[in-house]
């Protein structure tokens, strides 16, 4: 998955083209479908396509309808991925795979379960991460490319909390800065249904920093005061922290004085590092 996220969500791959290889069916690779997903996946996919606009040149569709120009879209169960995979596009189909269910449980991982919490517009989150993996489509081959057996970015996983600038981060900010850019240039249209969809997943974009923050400022209060590297820091090397992902999107999307100022408040605690104290021993 592209960590949202932890795509870390923030929160996150493969060489995908227009033209994707046949892939009739999910369970052709030995994975299992998810039905029941098709009603939110569908919506996320018009959305996405409503904001990219009648001219894009990456076509998104839904696979489960059958055999269409552009790269598809398949709705998994949750035990057809890997446990840190939400969302994905994969070489072995040219094709996006991603688990809803898995998107709940992502949630409520990064975003925890304590009070002050908003309520997230599911649809418009997951129209955000298919817009990601469209950018990674747009980019073709990177070295962010996935395989259901284990590729690039799950083989180079690192637990160790880091700032090294990697391949792989670069091609996830680019997918990033591709999705955000979307969803800013349909902005532009307002009064429309292009522009009130982009409308409604920069508000989701919004209230998903909310609740991180909330998350860093009132469930891990300590750790956020001391400038704490496990809430700063990248955690890996295959992409960039989750919530610096997304306060990020957020400057790009509606660049104005609170979203650069809450910017480049994290990243100045990322930069500068853990506050030191220094005791005095007892006399």
């Amino acid at each position: 998955m592209r960590r949202w996220w932890a795509c870390a969500w923030l929160f996150s791959l493969a060489a995908c083209v227009q033209e994707a290889p046949p892939f009739p069916d999910p369970t052709a690779l030995g994975l299992s479908e998810a039905p029941t997903e098709h009603v939110i996946a569908g919506a996320a996919i018009r959305k996405a396509a409503t904001i990219l606009g009648p001219d894009a040149k990456i076509k998104l569709y839904p696979g489960w309808r059958g055999r269409e120009r552009g790269v598809a879209i398949y709705t998994l169960t949750s035990d057809s991925l890997a446990v840190s995979e939400v969302i994905g596009t994969y070489d072995e189909c040219g094709c996006i795979l991603l688990s809803n269910a898995r998107l709940e449980a992502w949630l409520v991982g990064e975003m925890g379960t304590g009070i002050g919490r908003l309520d997230i517009d599911r649809t418009s989150l997951l129209t955000y991460m298919l817009l990601h993996e469209a950018g990674h489509v747009a980019q073709g081959k990177t070295p962010c490319g996935l395989a259901l057996s284990g590729g690039a970015a799950s083989a180079t996983v690192d637990a160790r909390l880091n700032m090294t600038d990697t391949a792989q981060k670069v091609c996830e900010r680019a997918a990033d800065r591709y999705a955000s850019e979307a969803v800013r240039a349909a902005l532009e249209h307002k009064g429309s249904d292009r522009g009130i969809v982009a409308a409604q997943v920069a508000i989701a974009l919004s209230e998903l920093a909310f609740n991180l923050q909330a998350k860093r400022m009132l469930d891990r209060f300590g750790e956020n005061i001391m400038r704490s590297p496990s809430l700063f820091r990248d955690l890996g090397l295959s992409h960039p922290n989750l919530e610096w992902r997304i306060l990020s999107a957020n400057a790009m999307i509606t660049p104005n004085p609170t979203s650069e100022e809450l910017l480049q408040a994290f990243e100045t605690a990322r930069t500068e590092g853990p506050i030191l104290l220094k005791l005095s021993p007892p006399s």
